[in-house]
């Protein structure tokens, strides 16, 4: 019953030209975030939702058509512009503290404040491809038809690659110290939301499989960004079981390697390559 209600809201928006305007809008921003493309990304995910295949071909179809160039570069400009753990900015909200000087929000509020979006640009991507939509798979790697095409599938990576390397860089800011403060937990919890997400979005340009977009990943950065998380779950696992207050943010990190490790089974999925297999091992 709920999948049928579903269903219905979706052809409602469907109908009124929902997908198109999520499309139009993206493309405009010119990978400009704001509180529009904000509401846009929450329309596709809703219409998307359970991954409505006449949706997805909607805009498969319109995209096509259109050889709209732009909403490809919007999505990798929106990578771009997503924050990961500002380490140095951190610090210095921690001095203005400690000086008196900080601002309303507080310094712990400063750290990766657009995660909410940045886990919707992600999902939104997901369910682009949601059910193993192999057309679509393809598409977000490379336009076929126009004159330039965008690799969404490395844009990911290369974002994925920067909040690796955030994360290790705020381990390394408390390995120092007894246990994670309260507010460091705050900023890992954030990170590993977004990071889980990332994975997730990784896993369903491959699953089907989709050899392409396997063998695309597989000549990428994803592999430095792999082992950089393997040293960081290796450390923090050791750092975070020390303490009972740090129990939840370890439940969050072992949910986090999980993920990675669905994506890098899915990277050895149905292909015979021994190209991801070497990369891996």
């Amino acid at each position: 019953m709920e999948k049928q209600k579903l269903l219905y809201q979706q052809a409602r928006l469907h109908d009124r030209g929902a997908a198109e305007m999520v499309l139009q809008t993206l493309s405009a921003s010119k990978g400009e975030t704001g509180p529009m493309v904000a509401a846009t990304l929450r329309l596709g995910i809703a219409v998307l939702n359970g991954g409505n295949s006449t949706v997805q071909q909607k805009m498969l179809d319109y995209l096509k058509e259109k050889k709209d160039v732009g909403f490809f570069q919007s999505l990798a400009g929106l990578m771009q512009s997503c924050s990961v753990l500002d380490l140095n900015a951190f610090e210095r909200q921690n001095k203005a503290e400690g000086l008196g000087m900080v601002t309303e929000e507080g310094s712990g509020e400063k750290v990766l404040q657009d995660d909410e979006f940045t886990c919707d640009l992600f999902r939104f991507l997901q369910l682009l491809c949601e059910g193993h939509n192999s057309d679509f798979q393809n598409y977000l790697r490379t336009q076929t038809g126009n004159n330039t095409t965008v690799n969404i599938i490395i844009s990911t990576v290369d974002y994925l690659l920067r909040v690796q390397e955030s994360i290790s860089d705020f381990y390394w800011y408390y390995s120092g110290k007894d246990v994670i403060d309260e507010q460091g937990q705050r900023n890992f919890s954030k990170a590993i939301q977004v990071a889980k997400q990332v994975f997730n979005t990784l896993t369903e340009y491959i699953q089907g499989p989709c050899t392409g977009n396997q063998q695309s990943l597989a000549h990428s950065r994803l592999w430095d960004a792999v082992v950089g998380f393997l040293h960081v779950f290796a450390h923090m696992q050791m750092k975070l079981s020390q303490d009972s207050s740090q129990i939840e943010l370890l439940k969050e990190l072992m949910d986090l390697q999980k993920d990675m490790v669905v994506m890098l089974l899915s990277m050895l999925e149905g292909t015979g390559l021994c190209f991801p297999v070497a990369r891996i091992l």
